[in-house]
């Protein structure tokens, strides 16, 4: 043999030592999920608000689950159990009651809504068994828990709510008066006697078209007709408008603060625990509404320009590489990267830090 094919066999083989010692250190320095908090808002529901000139009977009450609703929150929590249970091994594959904390804002539409998620983690099956081997529940159902706060009370899923007076006030400082806001009211300001006659109510503002456009979204999506006089245009038109409107309502970094900071701290505090090891659980779930996520997006710097559509959801997560955490956000299942941020994951100290600056400004 020469000493030219030694020399090859030699470099081929500490080539392949080399090789095999990087992908070690690659998977000695995997990242591992270690606690996750998803925020959701409710699925599809009944409208919260009447057309005065043309109510409709809706069979379940106002703004309540529809059918539809329960399926988008049980689909995602098959999603959620996709990712948090099959492929990050976060939760066990049963569950385990100091693993899971769910808490909702105390509303049907929402604590349904974390009960058919919950049900999509923790599928039919899966539930306790009796010492003979029988389910306990019909189909072998999981029961887990779900916590709630009076409205009042509420200030870290429904700060909006408990401060309905604060909000107006300050949606009447720096939105309603803001040239945005003003510009595209002036778009519509011809059409407010029409939508008024054909409402039965009294538009001045477009701001009187948050509540008719959530309606007309609801009917549009089961199948119920427009009032009378209203054509398809104009109903995508004040549809979409009752979404930009609602957004606007929270973008302000000072309204996002105000409302959003609560969550964003006791998010902050949770993952510490989880770093201290003093974290009883691995994953939270709550269960909001719109008004719940769009303040904390706001106040993380990455306001919606659109309201949050119906199952909508933010997940973070935090992950320990050696002795280093990192955070990722997650909207709707789309990687977020955070302000002064240059990737989806930024350092628990960045997050700290971004969560700092959503104090309230007033």
């Amino acid at each position: 043999m020469t000493k030219i094919s030694m020399m090859a066999k030699k470099s081929v083989f500490l080539f392949f030592l080399l090789s095999n010692f990087v992908l070690f250190l690659n998977l000695t320095a995997e990242e591992k999920l270690i606690f996750a908090v998803t925020l959701i808002r409710h699925g599809d529901r009944t409208p919260t608000h009447d057309i005065g000139s043309d109510p409709y009977n809706w069979d379940i009450g106002k703004g309540e689950l529809t059918a539809l609703g329960m399926n988008q929150q049980n689909e995602l929590g098959f999603e959620l159990r996709k990712r948090y249970i099959d492929k990050f091994k976060l939760l066990s594959p049963k569950y385990v009651n100091n693993e899971i904390y769910a808490r909702s804002t105390d509303f049907n539409r929402t604590i349904q809504s974390a009960e058919s998620l919950l049900s999509g983690l923790y599928p039919l099956g899966l539930g306790p068994v009796l010492t003979n081997g029988t389910p306990a529940l019909p189909a072998a159902y999981q029961p887990i828990p779900i916590r709630t706060l009076p409205v009042p009370l509420d200030n870290l899923l429904l700060a909006h709510d408990a401060q309905i007076d604060k909000f107006n006030n300050m949606c009447q400082k720096y939105v309603y008066s803001s040239d945005e806001w003003k510009v595209e009211e002036s778009k519509y300001l011809g059409k407010f006697k029409n939508w008024s006659s054909i409402f039965g109510s009294n538009v001045q503002s477009i701001k009187d078209l948050l509540n008719i456009g959530d309606n007309l979204n609801v009917r549009e999506r089961n199948g119920v007709p427009f009032p009378k006089g209203l054509s398809d245009e104009e109903a995508k038109t004040i549809i979409y408008l009752s979404d930009w409107l609602q957004a606007q309502q929270f973008k302000p970094k000072q309204i996002g603060n105000f409302f959003g900071n609560e969550f964003l701290v006791k998010l902050r505090d949770d993952m510490q625990k989880t770093i201290n090891n003093t974290q009883q659980y691995k994953y939270i779930l709550y269960s909001g509404h719109d008004s719940s996520i769009l303040p904390v997006m706001s106040a993380l710097g990455v306001p919606l320009d659109l309201n949050p559509p119906y199952a909508s959801h933010i997940d973070f997560e935090l992950y320990r590489e050696d002795n280093s955490y990192y955070v990722q956000v997650l909207f709707n299942g789309n990687s977020i990267v955070l302000p002064g941020e240059d990737m989806s994951k930024c350092s628990f100290e960045d997050f700290s830090k971004i969560v700092e600056t959503s104090k309230p400004i007033e």
